[in-house]
């Protein structure tokens, strides 16, 4: 439950985008976006962890994904970092493009890895779901 408390709180950036050139609307949506990420990234991992205790997750691949969804915690924390110091929003745009093409590689590293069709498939149902989250504050700032 601890992982799940770390990576509900990963994507806060958009509640503390104070000091960020963005209008009140822009971070509404931001904290919805951020929300989002953090929402599907606990979902997934509560309905991995129930499906590895039914035996349905073999252990290799059950730690690989916790392993990963760290990982992701930790491209959250960077992304808010990011924002927060960053000054235009061509580098907000800049700082969810990285975290875009972290996530990129979590979801490609999860497909190259996991034997299990059913982890493989949340895994990479998961990640596309953060990364469109996160691509929604790219959007948000102007970026494509």
């Amino acid at each position: 439950m601890k992982r799940i408390a770390v990576l509900a709180g990963v994507f806060s950036v958009a509640v503390m985008l104070t000091g960020c050139p963005a209008n009140v609307n822009q971070r509404q949506q931001v904290a919805q976006a951020a929300q989002n990420a953090s929402i599907i990234v606990a979902g997934f991992q509560q309905g991995e962890i129930v499906a590895f205790q039914q035996g349905a997750i073999p252990q290799a691949d059950h730690a690989f994904i916790q392993k990963e969804l760290l990982t992701v915690a930790t491209v959250g924390k960077a992304l808010d970092s990011c924002i927060l110091t960053t000054t235009s929003n061509p580098g907000i745009v800049a700082c969810a493009n990285t975290a875009v093409g972290a996530i990129d590689q979590i979801n490609t590293d999860g497909g190259l890895y996991l034997k299990s069709d059913k982890a493989r498939t949340t895994f990479q149902l998961a990640m596309i779901g953060v990364k469109t989250a996160i691509s929604v504050i790219a959007t948000i700032f102007g970026g494509q």
